[in-house]
């Protein structure tokens, strides 16, 4: 006599997914949003009020203007040094 075959558990991952709320480089707190308005992207800390303005370009997401919020805001830090 045999016996019954076990089923296989399917482990599902979740997708990894962009995030919508990032970390301030000047505070470390995790409250940058971007928004998009008619043809500029503001990226602002909720936190600390640090603010920037992008030209809207194509085919860049909101994870490339905050990279770009970043860099804007070191190379501040820079000139400063």
């Amino acid at each position: 006599m045999g016996r019954r075959k076990r089923r296989k558990k399917v482990v599902l991952r979740p997708k990894k997914r962009i995030p919508k709320v990032f970390m301030c480089p000047k505070c470390g707190k995790r409250t940058v949003s971007i928004k998009s308005q008619d043809d500029t992207v503001v990226v602002v800390c909720g936190n600390c009020g640090l603010k920037y303005s992008f030209q809207i370009k194509e085919g860049l997401d909101k994870v490339d203007y905050y990279g770009k919020f970043v860099d804007e805001y070191y190379k501040e830090i820079e000139g400063f040094i």
